[in-house]
């Protein structure tokens, strides 16, 4: 994010927001939310934009970037996602399995904006 800090500074701006839209939900079922994942995302393989972006990232398809797993899980990703320098970290398909996981998901992404209150990067619903 050094460019775009520095290209703020330059015009006498503070340093910009970057937020992260990221599909994911807390759940133990994670073969379950893995296929959904992949009904849900398939379209993005399609469009060229977002299969370059997918590429940049890694995977070679969509529901790959997916975040799946347990609290401990989604707490590295949304970590990993400020390390890198986002600002905002804003969790989609929470929906992808049951409601239970979906407050689960709740949960953990309410802990963790609680714990980083003080900091200028917030992780929102």
């Amino acid at each position: 994010m050094e460019p775009l800090t520095a290209a703020a500074e330059r015009a006498g701006r503070p340093r910009p927001r970057i937020a992260v839209l990221v599909p994911g939900v807390v759940t133990a079922d994670t073969e379950g939310a893995r296929a959904k994942a992949v009904a849900h995302t398939a379209f993005y393989d399609d469009i060229p934009s977002y299969r370059r972006i997918v590429e940049l990232s890694g995977a070679r398809r969509a529901a790959e970037l997916v975040v799946i797993g347990d609290e401990a899980v989604i707490a590295a990703r949304v970590a990993e996602y400020f390390d890198a320098g986002a600002t905002d970290v804003i969790f989609t398909q929470t929906d992808l399995t049951t409601p239970e996981d979906q407050r689960r998901t709740w949960e953990v992404l309410g802990a963790l904006r609680r714990s980083r209150r003080t900091d200028a990067a917030t992780a929102l619903l």
